[in-house]
């Protein structure tokens, strides 16, 4: 009798730690999570070629063709799409300042739009094969879970990972009904808009939107980063007509998979196809709330009042080598093309 006692609590004991065993082997490390993501997370450089303005922001490719990022990042000071879009890959790139060639910049087209939830969906032209990240389910995220951010923060590296966790749930911000967001302490900058905040099962939680700096007063504010829930980019693509396929929620406990519960957005926010002809009206942002948190895409410091702004669009910042640098090599490479096409012509005239 005994010895059965004995038996049923080595048993039971056994079994704990196996059970302790499996949860750990089944949760990726932040190692493994950024190795498994990155390839699908890309730097966006938009730029009007005639103009000053320019932005510098992250992406994350949902398809084999279409990317996700904040619609700031990729609008102009008209509201509307800036003239043009290049689209990075890190394994095409390497994060090298002498290195940094930039040489497979891929264009983008801006679909679609949507400026009170500052999101966009841009279509790449020739994208590589890579595995696109997948829109988990934002319903049951709790605070206190730990997350990771992927971006290009200004005066950082490229494709940086940041960690923390979330620090609480807030919806309709701004005032704006279904946007509704994450507040977390993973750090976040300009240049990291429109980047992934990923679960530690490597699923994309939330888009990476604004940040909190400096409060009315100049006191200076810390933690504080905000991003667009993924529930609510999934309802937005589905209403320009992107479909996305359902993914599996991971339950607490780490050994049972279930459907993500759909919630809808509580009310279909204006969203626009992209165009740029000068009779688009472009849409006219809400009037500011005070002490609303900046847009973390740009990098000159604006002044207090904007940067206590929600979804600004971008302004002027300070990576204006990679600037420069695109500028030129896009207008060598131009340069080239016209030569070539010159000495074919010459050539096909001799004979």
């Amino acid at each position: 009798m005994q010895l059965n006692k004995k038996l049923r609590t080595f048993l039971v004991l056994g079994g704990i730690l196996l059970l302790c065993s499996i949860q750990q082997g089944l949760t990726a490390t932040p190692a493994e999570v950024y190795q498994e993501a990155v390839p699908a997370v890309v730097l966006l450089v938009s730029m009007e070629p005639n103009s000053k303005t320019h932005s510098k922001g992250t992406g994350s490719m949902i398809t084999n063709q279409h990317v996700l990022t904040n619609a700031h990042v990729v609008l102009g000071d008209s509201g509307r799409p800036m003239d043009k879009t290049l689209v990075f890959y890190s394994f095409e790139n390497p994060n090298d300042g002498i290195e940094q060639n930039f040489r497979k910049g891929r264009q983008a087209k801006v679909s679609h739009y949507s400026e009170k939830l500052d999101l966009a969906l841009l279509e790449v032209e020739a994208p590589p094969k890579v595995t696109p990240l997948s829109l988990g389910p934002a319903d049951g995220v709790q605070i206190g879970d730990p997350v990771l951010a992927i971006g290009h923060p200004e005066n950082g590296g490229l494709w940086s990972l940041t960690s923390g966790r979330i620090g609480a749930r807030i919806r309709n911000a701004k005032g704006v009904r279904g946007n509704h967001i994450f507040q977390t302490e993973a750090s976040l900058n300009r240049g990291n808009s429109g980047g992934p905040l990923l679960n530690e099962d490597g699923q994309m939680i939330g888009v990476s939107t604004s940040i909190a700096r400096k409060a009315a007063d100049g006191l200076a504010i810390t933690g504080i980063n905000f991003a667009v829930q993924s529930d609510v980019a999934r309802e937005w693509l589905q209403s320009v007509g992107l479909r996305l396929p359902k993914v599996m929620a991971v339950s607490v406990n780490r050994l049972a998979l279930t459907p993500a519960p759909e919630k809808p957005v509580a009310a279909a926010p204006e969203t626009k196809p992209a165009t740029t002809t000068a009779t688009t009206k472009p849409t006219q942002p809400a009037p500011p709330a005070k002490e609303k948190p900046a847009p973390v895409g740009v990098s000159t410091p604006p002044k207090v009042k904007e940067e206590t702004q929600l979804l600004t669009r971008p302004r002027p910042f300070r990576d204006d080598e990679l600037f420069d640098h695109i500028s030129n090599q896009t207008y060598s490479e131009f340069s080239q093309q016209l030569e070539a096409e010159f000495e074919a012509f010459q050539k096909q005239q001799s004979r």
